[in-house]
């Protein structure tokens, strides 16, 4: 440790150093303040002082920030952590938790992703670039990203029976010219990960990514992972050289193929440009650099995503182009005839689902398209006798989106009617009409995303069989 304390404060980098203390004595903290002046030459110091103490002493001192030991009620203080960590002195306010703004459209109507770290249940498989162009001290620093991460998720064993199914299971790999797991997946605990100290770093130009991705897919491959968990890689590498080694391009395409998500963190801090392999490795919408990841949300936002998926054989709605996530639902189409009531509980018993909703025209070409065509088709919409209602509670009203065909709206007071989509196998020329609900169409079941606040179990059915 003191080799890497000299090793580094003789960089000739800036290095952010982040002081948590709870003293108090004005004479100590005096005597503390000149020692670092003498000390620590190329150090930027930021105090986090936890119990009060006058820290004016410490003039050459970034930021003072003063909080208690109760960090809950500090809802900045992850921000203004993250900030200090990449040296980013701006005035932060470490009581300001801050909330995306509400925007002026309307609310998301129906099922959509939700995020919560605490309850993101994947499995994960973090991939270090432990080669001499990352450094001794690059290594340090994303152990460190990592380890800020993994303080929100519920980090658990795979053999801790006692855990709840929403609980992330991690494990480690590090690579040069060689790969090897550090620790397999499922076997560490938060508390495990956070108290890793450093990586082995052997200043070994090789980058075998290739065969670090192919340890990940074993640990996959083991009773470790979950069948029911989304499987994830999170590559933090600073470059990529061809060299002697496979191209990781084909295993990496293989591995999202099969669904996985492959997280890449470009660290430039010791290169200084943008790795451009490294991002075709990515999925869609996950690569960052350390330099753009400026609040350290980027990979906690991309855990929530990567645990937003549908179950197996529905149908994604999406209006999302980046990661292409379910953010208005899930859907599965019937081709058999079934009258509206029994559709409707068709659905319901399946997932907790219910006839699909159609919002805007975009929605009813994605369900035109999951049909063969021409065919007709039940929608979520129903007249109940005295008003339209979609069934997902929302009333139609005036400025809805309402394709009726001529004549297509005549109902009979006190009367149910049920409406179906009329095809003429132009996905731009549907409309809408009502009818006697005992006829049989064929339909569509709408229902959420699995996500970090919505568990799929296996045992629940994916598809509906009648």
């Amino acid at each position: 440790m003191k080799k890497f304390y000299n090793d580094t404060l003789s960089s000739g980098k800036r290095i952010p150093i982040l002081l948590f203390t709870g003293a108090t004595d004005k004479a100590d903290i005096a005597s503390a303040a000149q020692l670092a002046k003498t000390n620590i030459q190329n150090g930027d110091l930021y105090i986090f002082s936890m119990n009060g103490g006058d820290y004016s002493p410490f003039t050459d001192a970034k930021l003072i920030y003063n909080i208690s030991q109760d960090f809950q009620n500090w809802g900045g203080l992850q921000r203004c952590f993250n900030k200090a960590a990449c040296n980013i002195n701006t005035t932060c306010d470490v009581a300001d938790a801050v909330t995306t703004v509400a925007p002026t459209s309307a609310p998301l109507r129906g099922p959509h992703c939700t995020c919560n770290y605490s309850t993101v249940w994947l499995d994960v498989i973090y991939i270090f670039d432990a080669s001499a162009a990352t450094t001794a001290n690059g290594l340090m620093e994303l152990l460190g990203k990592v380890q800020t991460d993994a303080q929100w998720l519920n980090i658990a064993k795979s053999t801790d029976t006692s855990a709840s199914e929403y609980h992330t299971r991690v494990g480690i790999i590090y690579y040069d010219s060689d790969a090897t797991v550090y620790a397999p997946l499922g076997s560490l605990t938060q508390m495990d990960f956070l108290s890793i100290p450093t990586l082995p770093f052997r200043n070994d130009p090789g980058t075998n990514l290739e065969a670090a991705i192919n340890l990940a897919l074993n640990q996959f491959n083991s009773s470790a992972h979950r069948i029911e968990a989304k499987t994830v890689i999170h590559l933090l590498a600073t470059t990529y050289r061809p060299g002697d080694y496979q191209d990781p391009t084909q295993i990496a395409e293989t591995f999202k193929g099969d669904g996985g998500i492959m997280i890449v963190y470009d660290y430039i801090e010791a290169h200084g440009s943008v790795a451009p392999e490294l991002n075709t490795i990515a999925s869609p919408g996950y690569f960052t650099t350390s330099s753009d990841d400026t609040d350290g949300s980027f990979v906690l936002n991309a855990f929530c995503d990567a645990n937003c998926f549908c179950f197996v054989g529905y149908n994604a709605y999406s209006q999302d182009t980046g990661r292409n996530l379910p953010n208005q639902g899930c859907y599965y189409p019937v081709e058999t005839t079934n009258g509206y009531t029994i559709a409707e509980n068709r659905c319901k018993s399946f997932n907790n689902g219910y006839l699909a909703t159609v919002e805007n025209e975009d929605k009813m070409r994605f369900l035109w398209r999951m049909f063969k065509q021409p065919t007709n088709f039940w929608i979520g919409l129903q007249y109940d006798g005295s008003a339209f209602k979609w069934q997902d509670n929302y009333a139609l009203t005036a400025n809805d989106y309402q394709p009726w065909a001529p004549n297509g709206k005549q109902v009979q007071s006190g009367q149910m009617s049920g409406i179906y989509a009329i095809s003429t196998g132009d996905q731009n020329a549907i409309k809408w009409s009502t009818h006697e609900p005992r006829q049989g169409f064929w339909f569509a079941c709408e229902v959420a995303p699995c996500d970090s606040e919505h568990y799929c179990s296996r045992q629940q059915p994916n598809n509906i069989i009648l």
